[in-house]
């Protein structure tokens, strides 16, 4: 019986010492092995190495964003918020939740993070502007259907004004992020200025410009303002714009755009 107990007490010794610690502070235990014994997971920063349980039978069905799609994700939602230069790479990394080489692997620099940002912005809306107006079958219709959009876009929690706009307010940024930002801008006035022929305005470019005077002025008044009927304000004027300068007879709208 001696010996049973002293064989009891030596693992209780050992449950007091080693199994118990372990189970309380988890990785912690892990962490107070001196290297070579330590585990070589633990010196991953994205999570990227910790490994499965082993009766994991099941699989998500949802793969698992890059860093290159987190890295971006992170930076429009922060760029937006924040603005461009408020914005440092350590908090972009840290929302992203991946490691500081993943940026400069994926982007090279934030000024590339920045317009890749505009780019895929600007990619956004020329998608969300088109399937909008494809439910309009004039072009009177589509040209009042954009201001109706830009309403939808007001309304949203959290809207503040013109990501290009907010990002070219900043006469230091690069020309490649000034590029991405006259690919925007050159986008609207040639949605707008096409319309605008198809309309048979007798000047197409003087219409589309002033209608993205109009679209320009309604953002900023949103924004600025927080004027909440500066998109219906806007339409209310471009409908008057458009009556003024279009004709109104289908046959006349098909001939002007012949010459054009």
């Amino acid at each position: 019986m001696d010996a049973i107990r002293k064989n009891d007490a030596a693992g209780e010794s050992w449950r007091a010492f080693v199994v118990r610690p372990f189970a309380a502070t988890g990785e912690a235990w892990f962490k107070g092995i001196s290297w070579p014994y330590r585990p070589v997971w633990l010196n991953h920063t994205d999570l990227s190495g910790i490994v499965k349980p082993m009766n994991a039978t099941k699989q998500s069905s949802m793969p698992r964003a890059t860093a290159r799609e987190r890295l971006l994700a992170a930076a429009d939602e922060l760029f937006y918020e924040n603005g461009i230069n408020t914005v440092g790479i350590d908090w972009i990394i840290e929302r992203a939740g991946v490691a500081k080489a993943s940026l400069y692997d994926c982007f090279g620099s934030k000024d590339e993070l920045i317009r890749t940002y505009l780019e895929a912005r600007n990619t956004a809306r020329q998608a969300r502007v088109n399937e909008w107006i494809s439910r309009y079958d004039t072009p009177q219709k589509k040209i009042l259907g954009i201001f109706e959009l830009l309403g939808e876009a007001f309304s949203q929690p959290g809207y503040k004004g013109c990501a290009f706009m907010r990002a070219r307010a900043d006469d230091s940024v690069s020309d490649k992020v000034k590029g991405a930002i006259d690919q925007s801008r050159a986008f609207m006035l040639g949605r707008f200025t096409s319309l605008a022929r198809e309309a048979g305005a007798a000047n197409p470019e003087q219409l589309g410009q002033q209608l993205v005077l109009l679209y320009d002025g309604a953002s900023v008044a949103a924004h600025l303002d927080r004027n909440h009927n500066a998109a219906s304000l806007a339409r209310e004027l471009a409908a008057q714009m458009l009556s003024s300068t279009c004709p109104k007879n289908p046959a006349q709208i098909k001939k002007g755009a012949s010459r054009s």
